[in-house]
């Protein structure tokens, strides 16, 4: 996604700028969009990370 650190006008619509500047480079864009399409957003990848981390304190 498009990230901005400020929560304000300013920097949301730089944060559209720039998605604007790479959707109008279609081989950029076409690149974002696959790898994008290829991560793991549900919860069974993320509570597979918290497994990991509780088990790592456990251990000490």
């Amino acid at each position: 996604g498009f990230v901005f650190d400020a929560f304000n006008a300013d920097a949301y619509r730089r944060a559209l700028r720039r998605a604007f500047a790479l959707w109008s480079q279609q081989a950029c864009w076409a690149r974002v969009r696959t790898s994008a399409m290829r991560q793991q957003f549900g919860w069974n990848a993320a509570a597979a990370r918290y497994v990991g981390i509780y088990a790592g304190f456990l251990e000490g």
